[in-house]
C-alpha cells in the first residue's frame, strides 16, 4: 500500500514538473524553445544480503553429483533392440494392411468415379 501511495506522488511530482516546464516554455519566443527535462535519480537502497542455512563457523557439506555413465551406442542397441524390432514389425503390418485397403478400393473402382463398380452395374 505504502509502495502505491509513493508511486502516486512520484507521479504527481512528475507531472508537476512537467506542466512548469511547459509554462516555461510557453513564455519564450519560438526560436529559444529547447527543453532538457532532467529526471529524478531513483535512490539506491543497499541490497539485502541473503541469510546463510549453516552456522557461521561450521564446514556445509554439499552432496557429491553424480554424472550417469554415458551409453555407447552398442549398449543401447542391446538394451533396445527388442523394442525396435517391435517397432519395425509393427510398422510393416500396418503398411501392408493399408496396400491391401487401398487395393481393394482401387480394383473395385475401375473408373475413378468414387462409386464400387458393382454397385454401378447390378445386372454383371
Amino acid at each position: 500500500m505504502a509502495l502505491k501511495q509513493a508511486d502516486a506522488e512520484l507521479a504527481k511530482q512528475l507531472t508537476a514538473q512537467a506542466k512548469a516546464e511547459s509554462r516555461k516554455l510557453q513564455q519564450l519566443p519560438l526560436s529559444e524553445r529547447h527543453s532538457s527535462p532532467s529526471a529524478p535519480k531513483p535512490e539506491t537502497r543497499p541490497t539485502i544480503q541473503p541469510l546463510s542455512l549453516v552456522p557461521p563457523g561450521a564446514k556445509a557439506e554439499l552432496p557429491a553429483i553424480v554424472a550417469a555413465p554415458r551409453l555407447t551406442p552398442d549398449q543401447v542397441r542391446e538394451k533396445w533392440w527388442w523394442f525396435l524390432t517391435a517397432l519395425a514389425i509393427a510398422e510393416c503390418a500396418a503398411s501392408i494392411l493399408a496396400g491391401v485397403i487401398l487395393a481393394g478400393f482401387w480394383e473395385w473402382d475401375h473408373n475413378h468415379d468414387g462409386i464400387p463398380d458393382h454397385l454401378q452395374q447390378p445386372g454383371k
